[in-house]
Parts: structure tokens; C-alpha cells; sequence
């Protein structure tokens, strides 16, 4: 089974940084659009924003070891991910979309 996908599906904006860090920044297009152009495997990484009270989407860096670096940045909250995706899927009931999610880096 093959899937179009994108990695770091959320990284098309960033809520704790105010500099534009194209380097980061892997897709355009919101994840709705994403969906919506084709892409059927939708990858993200979770933290607690710093207020601990929401869980917040995020990309984190590692070195070609495997090891953390660099900081890991926050995108969009989970529920906004949710949200896009469960739009998609009311609108296009027969399609099938998979979420991978996994712990973001600190």
C-alpha cells in the first residue's frame, strides 16, 4: 500500500518564533489543503504548550545520528490538525487519511 504523504505535515507555520525560518518551514500549504491536493498520510510530532495546557503540533531537529538538536519549534495546535481533518473526511466520506503522530524532540 502506497500513500502520499508529507512529513512534518503542520510545519507551514510557527506560533513561538516571530523570525521567518524558511529551513523549518517544509510544507505550504495548510493541512485541509494538503488533503485536499492529494496527501492521504499526515506526520506531526506533539508537545504541552509552555502553559502545559494544550497539546500543540511541533517540529523537532535531529542530527544525522539520530541525535536531538537545534530547538523544536511549535506549528498549530492538535485540535486545529484535528479539526482540518475531520472536515476533509465529512466532506469526502470514503477516503481514509492516517494520522502518525509521535513525541516531538525537546
Amino acid at each position: 500500500l502506497t500513500l502520499p504523504g508529507t512529513h512534518h505535515s503542520t510545519a507551514y507555520t510557527f506560533r513561538n518564533s516571530g523570525l521567518n525560518l524558511p529551513f523549518y518551514r517544509t510544507q505550504k500549504f495548510s493541512v485541509y489543503e494538503q488533503l485536499l491536493g492529494g496527501v492521504r498520510f499526515i506526520h506531526t510530532q506533539l508537545v504541552h504548550d509552555t502553559d502545559g495546557r494544550e497539546l500543540m503540533c511541533c517540529t523537532g531537529q535531529r542530527d544525522t545520528k539520530g541525535k536531538p538538536h537545534g530547538r523544536s519549534l511549535l506549528t498549530i495546535p492538535l485540535a486545529t490538525l484535528l479539526t482540518a481533518t475531520k472536515s476533509f473526511l465529512d466532506c469526502f466520506n470514503s477516503e481514509i487519511v492516517v494520522l502518525h503522530v509521535e513525541p516531538c524532540l525537546p
